[in-house]
C-alpha cells in the first residue's frame, strides 16, 4: 500500500501575499521515500494554496486557495479537488455564496464520513457545508443564517477556527479567543453540531490553547480459528482470518 502525505510548500526565501515571491503550492508524497509523487496545479501564478487535507477515502482533497475578487486581493475560498483528476478543481465558497464572495474562509476538514466540509470563515464565522455544495450552515454563530458574505459576532465566539470533529462526527473540538480584543488568548471549546451548544472545556488554563485535535477510535474486529492443521516442514497451508 502506498502510503501519501499532502502539504503545501513555498519556494525558499519566498513571501506570501499576492506580488510576493514563490508562492504556495500543493504536493503529495510518497511517505516511504519523501519522493514527490503529484501537485495540485494552479492556474494564476500570484495566488496561494495552503492548508490541504484529506477525505477520508483519499481521493479528495480540501484546500484553501487566494482569491482575486473584482481585482481585489486577499480574499480566501476553500476548494475541492479529486486527487485522480488534479485539473478537476471546485470552488467551493463560490458555490456557497453564489456572488463574488469577497471572503476569507480557510482550514477546511472533512466530517469522518466525508460528506461535509467545515471551515472558519472571517472574522467570527464557522460553516459547514455538503461536499457537493448545497445545504450550507452557519454553524457559529448561533442565529445567522446566510453563508453569503463574511460574517461577524460582536458578542462572541470570537474567531472559532482550528476545528476537528469528533468520530462519531456529532460534535467540533475549536479554538475561539476568550474576548472580542484581537490580543486576547485562545482558549478551547466544543461544538454540538445538532443542538448549537458551545461549552468551553479550558478556560481555567493560563496561557493559550491552540489547534486541537479529536482522538480517531478503530474499532476492528479479528476472527481466526482457534485450531489450524499441522503443517510439515515446509509445508502450507491457508488459514482464514475474517478483520
Amino acid at each position: 500500500m502506498l502510503f501519501r502525505s499532502v502539504f503545501d510548500r513555498r519556494s525558499p526565501g519566498g513571501l506570501p501575499g499576492v506580488g510576493g515571491t514563490g508562492q504556495s503550492r500543493i504536493f503529495i508524497a510518497n511517505v516511504a521515500t519523501g519522493q514527490v509523487v503529484a501537485s495540485i496545479p494552479n492556474p494564476d501564478p500570484t495566488l496561494d494554496d495552503t492548508a490541504p487535507t484529506w477525505s477520508p477515502d483519499g481521493s479528495t482533497i480540501a484546500f484553501s486557495r487566494g482569491a482575486n475578487i473584482n481585482g481585489i486581493p486577499g480574499p480566501k475560498h476553500i476548494w475541492l479537488v479529486p486527487v485522480a483528476a488534479p485539473a478537476d478543481q471546485r470552488d467551493l465558497s463560490a458555490q456557497v455564496c453564489e456572488t463574488a464572495c469577497a471572503v476569507i474562509d480557510d482550514s477546511p476538514v472533512f466530517s469522518p464520513d466525508g460528506t461535509h466540509v467545515a471551515f472558519n470563515r472571517e472574522n467570527d464565522g464557522l460553516l459547514m457545508v455538503s461536499t457537493d455544495g448545497t445545504g450550507c450552515r452557519v454553524l457559529l454563530p448561533t442565529g445567522q443564517n446566510s453563508c453569503a458574505g463574511p460574517i461577524n459576532a460582536p458578542a462572541g465566539p470570537f474567531q472559532p477556527r482550528d476545528i476537528s470533529f469528533s468520530p462519531d462526527g456529532t460534535r467540533l473540538v475549536l479554538t475561539t479567543r476568550r474576548a472580542a480584543d484581537l490580543n486576547s488568548p485562545e482558549m478551547l471549546a466544543v461544538l454540538d453540531i445538532a443542538s448549537g451548544q458551545l461549552t468551553p472545556i479550558s478556560q481555567a488554563l493560563p496561557g493559550r490553547q491552540k489547534e486541537p485535535d479529536w482522538q480517531q477510535t478503530v474499532d476492528l474486529a479479528v476472527t481466526a480459528p482457534q485450531s489450524t492443521p499441522v503443517i510439515p516442514v515446509n509445508g502450507t497451508e491457508t488459514v482464514p482470518v475474517v478483520i
